[in-house]
């Protein structure tokens, strides 16, 4: 640690072998790694490679192949004097890297180093607890390179790390439509941004037409939807028709598990959203109530829609209720009680 960014200082200006070891405090997946200034010093010709990797079960790979990028892709500093990239040489039948052209440094090598097993080991589920590599020094050379990973998380224990997971915590609903709030974010569930062709990206990849925004949290709890396990709601007691007087109050309730509600009405053959005012209370709470009904509205039928505000990828919808309105009986002082047809 320079006192900015971690990395790590290999100076081997002393001549030999050095092995060194490096420990995660949790099991990491998609490890790659990032040198910088080899050949900083004369013409030093360290080396640095043989690869190993212990595994979360134990299971030790050895002499691990890797290719080289020319990037310095998130490193932290990239050195003024890095203008050419890393040479790969194989060193007593091990893989190692050094500087190409020892140039007393005018010259300082870079590269990206990506390893295929650490690419197969997560599709697999698998996860790395450490590495460990040998330098070779001349008495000269130093060396500073940082390793990028990404700590290895199976929310729904599939044995598919999350990064590889369209559905990460398993609950049937794509990570993309839960984290965009949108169920046409991954409109196929396919793993491919919106519905149809595959849509266009830019030179590292991101999708053009993609916001990229905070994953939702629809319950605002701090877990991320597409991280916490959800469900379309269960409806215990649907709602009941009514029977009222008229300029009387009638409600509609209710009973579920879900914690948003929409209700509507029946307007010809279409189903309208409710908006609180005059006529209606409560349209997007459990119990709805119509207020002073009329004899217009005698025979609206309602219903509500109860979705679970942390699962965008469903919503129940309940039965039908009516409300019927009646007329007031009727007395007279000749103490005939007449009963006037409700229509």
């Amino acid at each position: 640690n320079n006192g900015n960014s971690d990395y790590i200082s290999i100076s081997e200006r002393t001549a030999g072998n050095g092995t060194y070891t490096v420990a995660f405090s949790s099991p990491v997946a998609g490890l790659k790694l990032y040198v910088r200034d080899m050949g900083q010093r004369n013409n030093s010709n360290a080396r640095l490679g043989d690869f190993s990797a212990t595994l979360e079960d134990g299971t030790v790979l050895e002499n691990l192949a890797f290719y080289v990028l020319p990037t310095t892709e998130d490193f932290p500093g990239s050195g003024t004097g890095n203008t050419e990239v890393v040479e790969k040489i194989i060193l007593n039948g091990t893989h190692h890297i050094q500087d190409p052209t020892p140039n007393g440094g005018s010259q300082e090598a870079y590269g990206l180093l990506e390893f295929p097993a650490f690419s197969e080991l997560t599709t697999l589920g698998k996860s790395v607890t450490s590495i460990s590599f040998t330098t070779t020094g001349d008495g000269q050379g130093s060396a500073f390179f940082a390793i990028k990973a990404y700590v290895a998380v199976d929310s729904d224990g599939d044995d598919l790390l999350d990064c590889y997971d369209l559905d990460s915590d398993g609950d049937g609903c794509s990570d993309a439509d839960e984290a965009y709030g949108n169920t046409d974010a991954d409109g196929n569930d396919g793993g491919q941004y919106g519905t149809g062709t595959p849509p266009p990206v830019d030179a590292d990849g991101s999708v053009t037409g993609a916001s990229y925004p905070t994953p939702r949290d629809g319950n605002a709890n701090g877990q991320a939807d597409f991280l916490e396990v959800g469900g379309v709601p269960v409806i215990t007691v649907q709602p009941s028709s009514a029977k009222i007087c008229l300029d009387c109050d009638a409600t509609f309730s209710v009973v579920s598990d879900g914690n948003t509600y929409q209700w509507q009405i029946l307007v010809g053959a279409v189903w309208t959203d409710l908006a609180n005012g005059v006529d209606y209370s409560g349209v997007t709470s459990d119990t709805l109530t119509v207020l002073s009904a009329n004899k217009n509205e005698n025979g609206d039928q309602f219903r509500v829609l109860v979705t679970n505000n942390a699962y965008v990828c469903g919503e129940l919808t309940s039965s039908t209720a009516t409300l019927n309105t009646m007329v007031n009986t009727v007395i007279t002082n000749r103490r005939i009680t007449v009963r006037v047809n409700k229509n």
